[in-house]
């Protein structure tokens, strides 16, 4: 029985040593911790810096397509339906895609035709 508990007690001690889990570095981490080239350096660098300006550009794209058709929406709203479009309710951030941009707007269009509120209604 003595036995028993002692492999019981024991067992997480060699699941966590045989499944690399003993706190020691794996091969990979070790590997990043070489002395590297100032040329890989650079091309990382190099290579960070332009996925992320790819990401602020399309970001900016993607928030110029949303405003372009949010105007749309604030346009019939302030000449079709004399809505203010200063109010809160309809003003709020978006960081969303183009495909979400296109989808709220789609919705919001759909949703003003007098016989979708009768049938969501039902």
């Amino acid at each position: 029985m003595r036995t028993f508990a002692l492999v019981i007690a024991l067992l997480p001690l060699g699941a966590c040593s045989w499944f690399g889990l003993d706190g020691k570095s794996s091969y990979r981490e070790s590997g990043d911790r070489e002395i590297k080239s100032v040329s890989s350096l650079e091309r990382t660098h190099k290579r960070n810096q332009f996925f992320g300006e790819l990401r602020r550009r399309n970001d900016g794209r993607n928030n110029a397509f949303g405003r372009d058709l949010m105007a749309v929406q604030d346009f019939i709203d302030r000449h079709v339906w004399n809505y203010n479009q200063n109010d809160p309710y309809v003003n709020y951030s978006n960081d969303t895609t183009k495909l979400g941009h296109v989808g709220r707007f789609g919705l919001m269009q759909a949703s003003t035709v007098p016989g979708v509120d009768e049938i969501v209604t039902r």
